[in-house]
């Protein structure tokens, strides 16, 4: 995370500038678009940071104070992607209309606002599938040392992004991050094979039991495998080319639909 502000930082200056040339010295110079302050990260780690704060509980989808932390943070930050803007502010006018149950609670948390605010989006754009969500899944794949780190990649992504395209690119990438930080080799296609996910996440505790992995990876519309040996996906029977990940990896194979 700390390489990811870094890295965020140096190149906030240079943000939707460019092309530049290739041998162009690079520097920690803030200003760009959004006059930065040297140092400076955007919203790539702003959004990311309350998603870390949270990977303790993150394997108990406790997404809400993600929702009410990112919603403070849109107030008054210098950018804020277009998508990411509408849906939280949608999700912010949800909450400020919530209805209360009989038994005195809101009939629904922050983080199921959002994605009803963001199904809602989708639905009025239905191409709409930005890397919004993509820039804050890191610590998905963090959590992944410890759980099913796509599963989780694609339920933070459900917040703002709930395109198929946008949620199965924070499954691949976080599932590179867990694999990078366990092996110390980056391998873009390691979300692609076949490796015992769910068996692996559930028998290492990743969730409470397979019932509520099942439920949970059936809502967000991944396959889940029911019988060891069966493939995750049709569309995928046997590992993409290239060597097999270490046994017990724990990421998880992120379908694809033909043609993409």
């Amino acid at each position: 995370m700390v390489g990811m502000a870094c890295g965020d930082a140096l190149g906030a200056g240079y943000e939707f500038g460019g092309p530049y040339p290739d041998h162009m010295p690079i520097e920690m110079k803030g200003g760009g678009a959004f006059d930065w302050e040297p140092g400076e990260w955007t919203d790539d780690t702003s959004m990311a940071i309350p998603l870390l704060t949270l990977q303790d509980r993150m394997r108990s989808y406790c997404l809400d104070p993600v929702v009410e932390q990112s919603i403070d943070w849109a107030r008054d930050a210098k950018d804020v992607g277009n998508q990411t803007r509408a849906v939280l502010g949608d999700a912010r006018r949800r909450s400020s209309g919530a209805s209360v149950t009989d038994r005195g609670v809101e009939d629904e948390g922050s983080a199921a606002k959002a994605m009803a605010a963001a199904a809602a989006y989708q639905q009025h754009f239905p191409d709409a599938a930005g890397n919004g969500s993509l820039m804050r899944t890191v610590p998905a794949g963090l959590a992944g040392l410890h759980g099913p780190g796509a599963v989780y990649a694609q339920e933070q992504s459900a917040l703002t992004h709930p395109h198929q395209d946008a949620r199965e690119a924070c499954a691949l990438w976080s599932s590179a991050i867990t694999h990078a930080v366990l092996t110390g080799e980056l391998d873009i296609r390691v979300g692609l094979y076949d490796t015992d996910f769910f068996h692996n996440t559930v028998s290492s505790g990743g969730v409470d039991d397979d019932a509520e992995l099942a439920e949970r990876t059936e809502t967000l519309g991944i396959p889940h495998r029911r019988g060891r040996g069966q493939p995750a996906h049709p569309l995928l029977p046997q590992r993409v080319g290239g060597p097999r990940p270490p046994s017990g990896l724990v990421v998880h194979r992120a379908h694809r639909r033909p043609g993409r």
